[in-house]
């Protein structure tokens, strides 16, 4: 059990300085760990004692965390590397200990190159040559974390870490890239897929998920839509999250369309989102996962399992077009917004996807 108080308490807040809680303004008789934080049966934060024990912006950060139903074992994070591993090269200068902290894993003794601007030649005709835009686009968020670091240094004075440098450049990398897919260049399977909504095989139901971001307030509208092999929406759903990141959001739309088909007993089920991050992830077993989503991921790929047949495909966000309405429109509505019945500008939409003519 992680203790809340006194100097064992672990760090554990995204979000707050040096990810640890300061003094809570009340203690709880019967609060001492992190577990006394949960609510048992449904697996969310206690929001009444977080509001008792913190302070609103503690208690917001806290109930940003994402928890999976799942059940796991507590783990060692080391929370300034996207992948949670801890690397013991502190020996480096800062650049080559970004670069070893980072994902890439990049050991600067390997390079040959004399000068920046020959390396970067050289990184950008290698990645473009492979068609790795995404790798070229956080190589250079990973340079710009540097520079920012290194002018912190020199003229603020700041003390600076390469694993928290490694952390950012990540993180503003996944918000850029899903931000702004429409303006990236259209991936293969982008290019080889069609540019509307499909229609899933008969007896199987198609999940479409998608979600808002609110960078100000750190708050996320995640929301799915149902639809059988004739178009028909059987079911739509929104819920407003609090949220560190639009990958995030992206993985807790996923997450709630997965656990609305085990709840309503669909047991064939297509899972479409158009973030290729957060289908990757749940499509492969063998890549480290981001330790901030880690409990979203996972929990998709327990709950895809006992389903009899579940697949994960990346679609262009043309192609996701009603649930981003969906995701958009209840982002200024309640906490939760059902779809039963669609609106007018919804069901245009839903037309418009089944229609051979548009």
């Amino acid at each position: 059990m992680t203790p809340l108080y006194g100097q064992k308490s672990s760090e554990m807040v995204p979000g707050a300085p040096n990810f640890r809680l300061a003094h809570p303004t009340v203690r709880p008789p019967n609060v001492h760990t992190v577990a006394d934080l949960i609510q048992p049966l449904s697996r969310s934060w206690n929001p009444a004692i977080l509001e008792q024990t913190f302070s609103e912006a503690e208690a917001h950060q806290i109930r940003a965390i994402p928890l999976g139903l799942q059940r796991i074992e507590d783990q060692v994070t080391w929370h300034f590397n996207s992948s949670g591993l801890y690397s013991s090269k502190s020996g480096y200068s800062h650049a080559k200990a970004t670069w070893f902290a980072s994902s890439l894993g990049i050991l600067s003794q390997n390079l040959t190159c004399t000068n920046f601007c020959d390396w970067w030649s050289h990184v950008v005709s290698v990645l473009r040559n492979a068609n790795q835009i995404d790798q070229l686009l956080y190589v250079a968020y990973l340079c710009w974390y540097i520079w920012l670091s290194r002018n912190s240094a020199i003229f603020k004075q700041c003390s600076i870490d390469p694993r928290e440098s490694a952390r950012r450049a990540w993180e503003r990398f996944t918000e850029f890239k899903e931000a702004n897919k429409s303006a990236l260049p259209p991936s293969e399977s982008q290019l080889s897929s069609p540019l509307k909504w499909q229609l899933p095989p008969s007896g199987c139901l198609k999940l479409n998920s998608d979600a808002s971001f609110d960078v100000a307030s750190h708050m996320a509208t995640a929301a799915f839509v149902c639809r059988n092999h004739s178009g028909d929406l059987i079911f739509g759903k929104a819920v407003k999250y609090p949220c560190r990141s639009v990958l995030a959001a992206e993985a807790l739309a996923l997450r709630d369309a997965v656990r609305s088909a085990i709840h309503h007993g669909w047991s064939h089920v297509d899972c479409e989102s158009d973030s290729s991050i957060v289908i990757h992830l749940c499509n492969c077993n063998n890549v480290v996962i981001p330790w901030d989503i880690r409990p979203i991921v996972e929990e998709i790929r327990v709950l895809a399992n006992r389903l009899i047949s579940c697949k994960f495909t990346h679609i262009s966000r043309v192609q996701n077009r009603a649930t981003d309405w969906v995701s958009k429109a209840s982002s200024l509505l309640y906490n939760q917004s059902c779809y039963l019945y669609p609106p007018s500008d919804l069901n245009n939409i839903l037309y418009s996807d089944c229609s051979p003519y548009q």
